[in-house]
């Protein structure tokens, strides 16, 4: 391969891995800023929960068409809105005067987040041909993999020395940078004929995340029989029923139904929600309570955290290559087997919490 050959490659590679990073960083550093985002703006656990869920919900709802979205405009177009729409969110969230207008952001963030990671892959997969493929992959999971792991200590330092509102602006300046890449890049064919949108799956799917976590959230505080709650939870339920009917008579569908009646694959699936939605949980509650409650830092609960992702990261490049070997259900089994007997080693204390002896060897 010629240095010509190779520049078109390298330099998609640079931008998928820049973007990607940021995001990754964005979802590890953001934790530990919560309470100092609470202290600064008030709105108590609701607002801490929606800083979170805000940005989940726009990704999620925006992620299954996100595919379809990029066949139909091209790569390089989708991931330049993703970038414009991340940073914007991001200033909007550096300068957030109120609880509403940093959850506003946040929904803005997780709807350009939603064209990032999954974008910067398909860009790869796009650029390099298949026997290169692999390699590219891996440069970029170890990329992503170092973000993930170096993000608790770094969003730690930036709360404690900076303020909270400086996770923003240091979210924001990549994504500038990144956009400016995208016109470096080659002309890159991402168009796929015939493509469309499922924009009535997309709806439903919306309109059911949104109502369904809006009334799990708002349920704390007002109680289930407070119309506020009951309205949009029956809303909620119902847009996510509708939008499994639609699944199944969609020509067209966003997420074929199918697919899950291979056993691997809804097996897999459920796995991973669970894996997922417990670790979520898991390290929202630490980044909260050792804060708030054990009196830590933000750096020093950084640290604290920061064997989870490290390991993770130092295991996850041997992880691949011994799957080969023995087959994924060993992982399965194993991989959530051994976060949960970690998570019943951690021991919350309201007195006498100590981080060295009641929560790192968890």
């Amino acid at each position: 391969m010629t240095l010509r050959d190779a520049a078109p490659t390298s330099r998609a590679m640079v931008v998928a891995v820049m973007v990607s990073m940021v995001a990754f960083l964005d979802s590890t550093v953001i934790n530990l800023a919560l309470p100092a985002t609470e202290h600064d703006l008030g709105g108590g656990l609701a607002l801490q929960q929606w800083i979170i869920d805000g940005y989940l919900l726009a990704m999620a709802a925006a992620i299954l068409p996100g595919g379809s979205i990029s066949d139909l405009f091209g790569r390089v177009p989708v991931m330049r809105f993703g970038l414009l729409a991340f940073g914007a969110g991001s200033v909007l969230a550096s300068a957030a005067p109120s609880p509403a207008m940093l959850i506003a952001a946040r929904l803005i963030q997780g709807l350009g987040a939603a064209f990032l990671v999954p974008g910067s892959l398909a860009l790869i997969n796009t650029v390099f041909d298949k026997a290169r493929q692999s390699a590219a992959i891996g440069v970029w999971t170890g990329w992503t993999g170092t973000a993930f792991a170096l993000g608790p200590l770094l969003g730690g330092i930036c709360v404690d020395f900076l303020g909270w509102r400086w996770i923003f602006v240091l979210s924001a300046i990549p994504m500038a940078v990144g956009y400016a890449l995208t016109f470096w890049l080659c002309p890159i064919s991402g168009r796929v004929e015939g493509t469309r949108v499922d924009t009535a799956g997309v709806g439903l799917s919306a309109v059911g995340l949104a109502a369904t976590v809006y009334a799990l959230i708002e349920s704390q505080r007002d109680g289930w029989t407070d119309p506020m709650v009951v309205t949009p939870l029956v809303i909620g339920i119902g847009a996510l029923a509708g939008f499994v009917s639609w699944q199944h008579r969609s020509s067209y569908p966003m997420l074929p139904l199918p697919l899950f009646t291979f056993r691997n694959f809804g097996a897999v699936n459920l796995v991973t929600a669970f894996v997922y939605g417990a670790l979520t949980l898991g390290s929202l509650a630490v980044a909260l309570y050792t804060q708030e409650v054990g009196g830590y830092s933000a750096t020093a609960a950084g640290l604290a955290t920061l064997p989870i992702p490290a390991l993770s990261f130092v295991f996850a490049r041997h992880v691949g290559r011994i799957a080969a070997r023995v087959g994924p259900r060993v992982f399965l089994v194993g991989g959530p087997a051994l976060a949960g007997m970690g998570l019943l080693l951690i021991r919350p204390k309201p007195v006498g919490f100590h981080a060295i002896t009641d929560l790192v060897p968890g």
